[in-house]
């Protein structure tokens, strides 16, 4: 792990881009010595865990010693740490990297001795990616994966090939969204205008639709959104093709499956009930009295007596997705709270039979204060691989 980490940084620095890591665990190490004064060598890091706290003081003591575009943190024991812990640092992206290694690399590393041929083919063919040590899957994806092994990588649709190495692994999966290293993104975001005090005072608002309005936005956009599905494509995919894209509106050879209010669509269709986005719950629009049902559902926008619903045609994701392994691109403007998206995601699961695992979320922008995803997986869409171009501090 030593030798993964110096070279991350190594591949970053050569792409003149400020990197540094640290561990987690030290830090609880060295914080658990000076309160019971035991012996720092002995200290079990790994038993405490890395709780919030401990997160943003390495986060924070980090930062205030050098300026940085990418901290690596190692040590990490946090399920989904992505979700769980994005809205501490609103102003950053948080990508989880899973390292992995098969059973004789680990064991090679540790001094160990070779399992017996009887039970290493079996252990080399696993997946380490599908089963944990307990034999569990795990209910979250990692942004990346990366194989630790010497002459096979993950990151190539687990087809064996070749590894590429660590400078490229920085360069295809990291660089892209460094936003400072990015002029791309930067006119993105750039595109993304704010309005102070809207829709109340204290709220300042970013019209993410607004790209559309600006000379090439739409393109741009467009073009960025492409590169990010080629990116999610080389991570989990194992060759899968896209199915059908899930927009509200859109064109093209794939086949599209639109998304809209009820009563927008020619029967027979089916339907969900959605919550209120961010914006509407700042506004204090929260529809008849705000409360919400046992499925999490509430009334938005004052529509007296009838709930906001979404639906799509009854059998057109079938109809689709039928026959080979295709997935479900859903593309949407923002992620905040993740009300809107769940909605979408129980209409694709519940109504049209899709499996989650097999959805893939595109996103222009992302609110991480509001907790969208730990929202997502504490309603059981945790293994939804979820991307987006840009990050916004509030609101």
């Amino acid at each position: 792990m030593q030798v993964v980490e110096y070279a991350r940084v190594s591949a970053l620095a050569a792409q003149h881009v400020r990197a540094r890591t640290v561990s987690i665990s030290e830090t609880i190490k060295r914080e658990y010595a000076a309160a019971t004064g035991a012996d720092l060598a002995r200290a079990d890091a790994t038993a405490a865990g890395a709780p919030e706290e401990h997160f943003l003081q390495v986060v924070h003591s980090a930062a205030e010693q050098q300026p940085l575009d990418v901290l690596l943190i190692k040590g990490m024991r946090d399920e989904a740490p992505v979700a769980t812990l994005s809205h501490l640092v609103p102003h950053s992206r948080l990508i989880e990297v899973r390292v992995v290694a098969s059973d004789a690399t680990r064991r090679a590393r540790r001094g160990l001795l070779p399992i017996d041929s009887s039970t290493s083919d079996e252990a080399e063919n696993q997946n380490p990616l599908s089963v944990l040590v307990s034999g569990t899957k795990p209910d979250w994806h990692p942004t990346f994966t990366f194989s630790n092994d010497n002459t096979t990588t993950t990151n190539n649709n687990n087809n064996n090939q070749p590894a590429t190495g660590i400078p490229s692994f920085a360069h295809r999966h990291l660089l892209p969204f460094l936003q400072a290293h990015n002029p791309s993104l930067q006119r993105l975001a750039r595109m993304v205008l704010p309005t102070p005090d809207f829709p109340r005072r204290g709220i300042v608002f970013r019209h993410v639709l607004g790209i559309a309005q600006h000379p090439g936005g739409l393109g741009l956009c467009t073009s960025l959104l492409q590169q990010l599905l080629q990116l999610a494509r080389s991570h989990g995919w194992e060759g899968e093709e896209v199915g059908a894209i899930v927009v509200c509106e859109a064109g093209g050879k794939v086949p599209l499956v639109l998304v809209r209010e009820e009563g927008k669509l020619p029967p027979p269709t089916v339907g969900v009930a959605k919550g209120v986005s961010h914006i509407s719950g700042a506004a204090g629009v929260t529809g008849v009295g705000g409360s919400a049902t046992d499925k999490g559902e509430v009334l938005e926008r004052g529509r007296k007596g009838k709930g906001k619903r979404i639906e799509i045609e009854r059998d057109v994701l079938r109809r689709v997705i039928r026959g080979g392994k295709k997935r479900v691109v859903v593309v949407d403007d923002v992620l905040a709270t993740g009300n809107t998206l769940l909605a979408v995601l129980r209409l694709l699961v519940e109504a049209a039979g899709v499996d989650p695992d097999r959805v893939t979320v595109l996103v222009v922008a992302e609110f991480p204060v509001h907790r969208g995803r730990e929202l997502l997986r504490r309603s059981g869409f945790g293994r939804v691989r979820i991307q987006s171009l840009l990050v916004f501090d509030g609101l």
